[in-house]
């Protein structure tokens, strides 16, 4: 693997594992209430990327943009995701 920079872009799939509210008063305990009948099980996205790597390691960021509306029912309000994430590797 040859050391340096790199640049990523491309779209992504997702799917839905698990949709929740955690919402906590004062200082009870957190609930969770399961919203996965209000959410989508797909989403479509773009993700891009932008890394460091060495001959055996790896830094990047990744910024991930949702493209589709994942509220379930017609009368929702548009919902979408957007993520940042930081990977850190090694190859062996």
């Amino acid at each position: 693997v040859k050391a340096g920079a790199y640049l990523l872009a491309g779209p992504n799939l997702g799917f839905r594992i698990k949709s929740a509210i955690r919402t906590s008063v004062g200082d009870a305990d957190p609930e969770d209430e399961d919203i996965d009948d209000r959410v989508k099980t797909a989403n479509i996205g773009l993700t891009a990327a932008a890394g460091v790597q060495g001959a055996r390691w790896l830094v990047e960021g990744r910024w991930t943009q949702g493209l589709t509306n994942i509220a379930a029912g017609n009368d929702a309000d548009t919902v979408r995701t957007r993520s940042i994430g930081i990977l850190v590797g090694l190859r062996f």
